[in-house]
């Protein structure tokens, strides 16, 4: 347990001197780390590692190239397989959205024709009461005259 404390921070206080301990230079390019307190919410996607396994992994793909093409060829092959994923879950739900589009259409024209009913009956019925209301008006004034 000490030595491991001990060697990683030995390989912290050297790749302190060559490169900022918070990067991770691989060919051409940088990897960025960036400290996270415990218990923070994190809003973003990322790899998630302690301080000593960062330093480890720093060590590792900077020092050596077949461990950096190893790490970068299984994050593009995890990549591939959830860039796969996802344009499947795409086109799942592009038809549950489809089939979904149809149904609220039918629903809509189903609801327009009632709709369309419902005005016709309360414009026969408002006659009806016009009418029926002006035979009452008519009928009371005939009997008041007579």
């Amino acid at each position: 347990m000490l030595s491991s404390s001990l060697s990683s921070l030995m390989l912290y206080l050297f790749f302190l001197v060559h490169s900022p301990a918070t990067e991770i230079m691989i060919p051409g390019e940088k990897i960025i780390g960036r400290p996270v307190r415990a218990g923070v919410p994190i809003l973003e996607n990322g790899v998630f590692l302690r301080p000593q396994d960062f330093v480890i992994i720093k060590g590792l793909v900077e020092n050596s190239s077949s461990v950096c093409e190893t790490v970068i060829n299984e994050a593009l092959k995890l990549n591939e397989h959830s860039l796969r994923r996802a344009h499947q879950e795409c086109d799942a739900q592009q038809i549950d959205n489809k089939n979904l589009i149809e149904m609220l259409s039918y629903e809509r024209k189903l609801l327009k024709e009632k709709l369309i009913k419902s005005e016709t009956k309360s414009e026969i019925t408002k006659y009806i009461a016009i009418g029926l209301g002006a035979v009452a008006l008519s009928t009371s004034a005939y009997i008041m005259v007579q």
